[in-house]
This record gives C-alpha cells, structure tokens and sequence, in this order.
C-alpha cells in the first residue's frame, strides 16, 4: 500500500513512531512502500531505521569499526577444512605404495589457497623392519611426504604422523603404505585413532 494522500479511503502521509495511536506496525511482507532501491538492507541505530545502500559484487555485511553499524566488505579469508577417520583396520602385505582404504580426502577448491594436509597412524607390523608412508595426489606421489619408521619389536603398535601442503585444487589426497612384512593399521573400530586432516585459507 503506497502512502499518498487524498480521498477518504485512502492512506493519507503518515509516520510509526512511539507516539500512541501513530499508526500499527509496518508489514514488511511485500507490502510497505519506502525510499530505497533494489537490494538496499535497512537497520536500526537504536532511536530510528536507517538505509545501508546495496554493496558490490562478492562483499559481505559486517559490523563496521565503531561496532554499532552493519557495513559491506570483502568476505575475508575462507577456512578450507576436511578430514577422514579409519573406522576399520586396514591390512597389507604389499612391497609397493597401496592406498589405505578409507584415509583419502578430497581438497576443496578455492584459486589461490593453500591446504596443511596431516595424518596420524597407529601402525602395528608382524615382524621387525621398515615401514613407509606418504601421500598421494590424484594418485601421483608426493616424494616430501614420504617417511619410513623401522618397527623393533614385532607386534608393538607405532605411532605414525606426516604431512605436507599443497594448493587447494580440488585433488583427492590419499594416505598409502608399504611394508617388507605383514603392516595394520589399525581404525577407530580397535581403540586407535587413524586419521587424514587438511586445513587452509583462501
């Protein structure tokens, strides 16, 4: 409803304000009419409403500097976060890299960040002797990663970490393992904690 005046049934110019008996509420439902434009947010400065005109493209409302005030901005850094947990042991015999089933994350994709990419292992091997981990991208190595731990005692459980960063491309980041003997790692299902973890900005 517009507020114009003229004629006996039409809303004549009038404001809400404290004042008793100035009018009912403002239905803000596709219904109150006012001077702003297209996208413009309206806020209070605790005596009155106020107009905030529309911000660019890909700017956000934020509370100003003073701390009493909605303002556009830019949206700052973006936290980019992913993680997988073993919730089963995963066993193997294999003398080459092979991926452990269920530590793979997929790295969200933001141009122009940068991921920390970690993961914890708790690694029992049959037999005394070297163990080797690290990670891959899209399949393909990341040599930095690769750490090897040499298990001297059959049976006892390790605990493994290692890490490395990368861009935040979107790739799909996998934990894999190899072993001279028989290596588990162990889940979350048997009282250990595997995991895969990134963290970024962008």
């Amino acid at each position: 409803m517009g507020f114009s005046g003229g004629g006996s049934n039409i809303l004549k110019p009038h404001k809400h304000s404290s004042a008793v008996q100035d009018g009912s509420p403002l239905n803000m439902v596709n219904v109150t009419e006012a001077s702003l434009n297209a996208g413009d947010v309206v806020y209070s400065d605790g005596n009155a409403l106020q107009r905030l005109a529309i911000g660019l493209a890909g700017e956000v409302i934020k509370t100003n500097g003073a701390a009493n005030a909605p303002e556009w901005g830019s949206a700052g850094a973006t936290v980019l976060e992913a993680s997988a947990a073993l919730t089963g042991d995963f066993t193997t015999t294999s003398g080459v890299f092979t991926s452990v089933t269920g530590l793979q994350i997929n790295v969200l994709n933001s141009a122009g960040g940068v991921v920390m990419v970690s993961a914890t292992l708790t690694a029992e091997r049959s037999s005394l002797g070297g163990t080797n981990y690290a990670f891959f991208n899209d399949g393909v190595q990341i040599p930095s990663s690769w750490t090897a731990f040499e298990m001297a005692q059959a049976g006892a459980k390790k605990n493994i970490s290692i890490g490395t960063s990368l861009a935040s491309d979107g790739s799909t980041i996998a934990v894999y393992v190899y072993t001279g003997g028989t290596l588990t790692v162990r889940g979350s299902a048997a009282g250990a904690t595997s995991s895969i973890n990134s963290i970024g900005v962008a």
